[in-house]
Parts: structure tokens; sequence; C-alpha cells
């Protein structure tokens, strides 16, 4: 009885390793078929996005063409695209049916293309003021009320200015503060106090 219990227990667990390996090898084919398949569809994506990339270059091309040479040389161009791909007359020409197979030259439909000229004229004044120092002052007077520097301390002005790439080398802190004016902000000086 024990030997018969024991070589039903050795069958059963010879079966099932079977059975296993089995699995195990189908489910290594699906992988393999999977990864292929993505391959695949990966490859397809790419020659997707290469033509129309393709697409797009021709259809810019044409309208510079257009623009720069007329329609005459639209027509042009579009033979010479079509001269220069003779895998597409092959395509053609391979295609066996039980109807009369034409092969006709391709066509390429244009949109017209208006280009508009307008001249600009750009009206340039200079403004002047009977003293010359007015609007350095009314400058200053408008930058003061923007920027704050009185919470900042002159080794940390200093700083800022360093950091801004403004040099310091015998400089007042009046020099300093109008060297920063276009370069800080006030959350600038706020932040470096």
């Amino acid at each position: 009885m024990f030997y018969t219990f024991t070589s039903a227990t050795t069958t059963a667990i010879a079966s099932t390793e079977q059975l296993i390996t089995s699995l195990q090898n189908q489910l290594d084919a699906a992988r393999q078929e999977l990864a292929r398949l993505q391959q695949q569809q990966q490859a397809e994506q790419t020659a997707k996005t290469a033509a129309q990339t393709a697409l797009e270059m021709v259809q810019k091309a044409r309208k510079l063409v257009a623009i720069a040479y007329g329609d005459a040389a639209v027509a042009e161009f579009n033979n010479a695209l079509v001269a220069d791909n003779p895998l597409l007359e092959a395509q053609n020409a391979d295609v066996t049916t039980d109807e009369e197979v034409v092969v006709t030259q391709a066509t390429i439909v244009t949109e017209a293309i208006t280009v508009e000229d307008t001249a600009t004229i750009d009206v340039v004044a200079d403004i002047v003021t009977e003293d010359p120092d007015l609007g350095e002052e009314v400058g200053e007077i408008q930058i003061e009320k923007d920027l704050d520097f009185t919470k900042i301390s002159w080794t940390k002005l200093q700083k800022l200015a360093v950091t801004k790439g403004v040099s310091i080398k015998g400089k007042s802190k009046e020099a300093i503060k109008k060297a920063l004016l276009g370069l800080v902000t006030q959350q600038d000086i706020d932040q470096a106090a």
C-alpha cells in the first residue's frame, strides 16, 4: 500500500512538473510574441512619425517655392518629387488584379498663397528737456519709490552686488544702488537683508 501511494504521488508530481514546464514554455513564447509585437508597433509608429514629418516638410517646401517662384515652379517641384521616387511607379506597376490597371502621373493640389507686403515706418523722436539733469532726477525719484534699500546693510548690499555681477571696487553705496537698479527686485533686496 505504501508503494502504491508513493508511486501515485511520484507520478502526480512528475505530471505536475511537466505541466509547469509546458506552461512556462507557453509563457516564454507569449512573452517573445509580445516583445515582437511591441517592436513592430514601435517601428510602425516611428515610420508614421517620419512620414508625417516628411509630408509637413514637403508642404512647407511647396509654400516656399510658391512664394519665391510662383505656381509654375510648384508644378515643376511636384513633378520632380514624383520623378525622384521610382518606387511609386514600381509599386503602381506591380499591382495585378482582374481589373484593368491604369498607371497615372500623380497630381498634387496646392493652395493659392497670397503674400502681402506692407511697409512699416518706425518713428523715433528725441525728447529734449531744458534741464539735462531733470530726466535723471525724475528717474531716480521713481526708482527710489520702487526699491527700498534702507533694510539692507552695507556689507549685504556689497554681497548682493557681487552676486549680480556688479563691481564694487571703489564705489560708494549710492553708486552700487544705481548699478543694481535694473538688476534686482525688491524681493531680492529683502532676501539679502
